[in-house]
């Protein structure tokens, strides 16, 4: 703390510092209460905690704030724990600090947070590639940490280094992980050590992997082995994991489709309520109207309440808007209420704006408060902002689950498409001085569409310096178009 804050002063002020200042400052201003309330910091046995109400404020005022080169450099501290060592890494290259990033993510490593290490390599290989991430995957993995042990396991049986993916997926071996279960079992398999694999497979299956094993059977089925893929799938399906089915026939689409309805028929044979669902998108994949109402029909038929919404969907996509629109009303009156948002956005597609807002109020009415998000972009694409305006800050009120201020973006978007760029911009400024800080990686990506290079860059910037998740590929995509 010490060595952070004399970081924000002057070199003067650093000049004169008494011996005695941090003692004194801790004494005399942060651990005393101030007004009978916990002053800034509180004592948590040698730690310091911060008071929740400056935390809170701090979050709201102070998120764009780029600190100095020695705040980082203060963590590199032999007092640091890893765990704050790995979050400072991550905290520094979201703001384009990499080089004290770098030697934050080594310090992490060195102190034992491996988790921490693999996820700022995830941040990295999200933003810069892989090539870029793979020291810090491979320095977590040698560390210990299993998540990167697999990563680099699969990679090396993908590049056909089977005995460098085996040393991997052993040391993530526990005996209980399905991961490196299925790895190791995927390996022996490859080499023709078929009841060795089988075994694994099971063992894995009975440590609950059965997702494990389904993921298996789709890369089974894109290297031909048909047949083995089939069988791990049902093994799956067994298991308890109902969707495994559906995922390996959709590794069939294209000119595999026979095949994909084949795995589907199947599902349906082994119990799988969904399976006519599947076949009818599955349809919507080749160019066949006849098959495609074949399906659907067939959905009808079944009474199920989402076949009939998705049914309903693709014929009201493929111009029959008025069956489409009956099916949707049978699945919500059999108690699947997101069909109304679709038959809602039908009506919207029609311009019949006001059916579609009764619409969304009535989905109000049984609890579905993104209906409001939806009724509130309605009003906003017809310019009435102060009802849009209303039902975002509604939204904000009754939403407990998801991001209380997705209803503001929402609105945000539909004022900048109907060309109130001003107003949009004014509408995110809001909630990012709140401390949202996805509103300015909205506003950063406003800016490169526009073309205007300054604005851009200090849109990005300013993002950046905030920390906010995405800001990073927003500044590299900046940096590639100048190039």
């Amino acid at each position: 703390m010490a060595a952070a804050a004399q970081s924000y002063l002057t070199d003067l002020q650093r000049a004169t510092l008494p011996i005695d200042w941090f003692d004194r400052a801790l004494k005399e201003y942060l651990l005393p209460l101030c007004q009978g309330a916990r002053g800034p910091l509180s004592r948590a046995g040698d730690d310091f905690r911060l008071a929740d109400y400056l935390e809170q404020h701090g979050k709201r005022t102070r998120q764009g704030s780029r600190p100095p080169d020695g705040f980082w450099a203060a963590a590199l501290r032999d007092d640091v724990t890893g765990g704050d060592a790995a979050a400072m890494a991550r905290a520094a290259y979201r703001r384009d600090r990499r080089e004290i990033a770098h030697r934050l993510a080594l310090e992490a490593a060195v102190r034992g947070d491996r988790a921490g290490l693999a996820t700022f390599a995830a941040m990295v290989e999200e933003d810069e590639g892989r090539d870029e991430a793979s020291p810090y995957l491979e320095l977590a993995a040698e560390n210990g940490d299993t998540r990167s042990q697999l990563v680099l396991g699969h990679r090396c049986e993908d590049s056909g280094d089977y005995d460098a993916a085996e040393a991997w997926y052993s040391l993530a071996d526990d005996g209980a992980n399905p991961h490196a279960l299925v790895g190791l079992a995927s390996v022996h398999a490859r080499q023709g050590r078929y009841e060795v694999a089988d075994e694994l497979y099971q063992t894995a299956l009975t440590n609950g992997g059965a997702r494990e094993v389904e993921y298996q059977a789709r890369d089974l089925a894109k290297r031909d082995e048909h047949d083995e893929a089939l069988r791990l799938a049902e093994e799956s399906f067994r298991h308890g994991n109902r969707e495994a089915l559906t995922g390996l026939a959709w590794r069939y689409t294209g000119p595999d489709l026979p095949r994909a309805f084949a795995v589907m028929r199947r599902a349906m044979a082994l119990g799988f309520d969904d399976a006519i669902t599947e076949m009818v998108i599955l349809a919507t994949t080749a160019n066949d109207p006849a098959l495609v109402r074949r399906y659907c029909d067939l959905a009808i038929e079944s009474g199920h309440p989402n076949a009939q919404r998705v049914a309903g969907h693709v014929l009201a996509r493929s111009g029959d808007e008025r069956r489409g629109a009956a099916l949707l009303w049978r699945a919500f009156n059999g108690g699947l209420h997101w069909s109304l948002f679709e038959l809602a956005e039908l009506r919207e597609r029609q311009g019949r704006v006001r059916a579609a807002r009764r619409l969304y109020r009535r989905l109000t009415s049984v609890g579905q408060v993104f209906a409001l998000v939806r009724l509130a972009v309605s009003y906003e694409q017809a310019g009435d902002q102060s009802t849009a305006e209303h039902l975002a800050s509604t939204y904000a009120r009754l939403e407990h689950l998801g991001p209380k201020d997705s209803g503001w973006r929402w609105v945000a978007e539909a004022r900048y498409q109907r060309g109130d760029h001003a107003g949009a911009k004014r509408l995110l400024e809001r909630i990012a001085s709140a401390g949202d800080t996805h509103a300015l990686v909205t506003m950063a990506g406003w800016a490169i569409k526009t073309g205007d290079r300054p604005e851009a860059e200090a849109a990005v910037n300013r993002a950046i310096d905030s920390g906010a998740p995405g800001a990073k590929k927003l500044l590299l995509q900046l940096r590639q178009s100048s190039e």
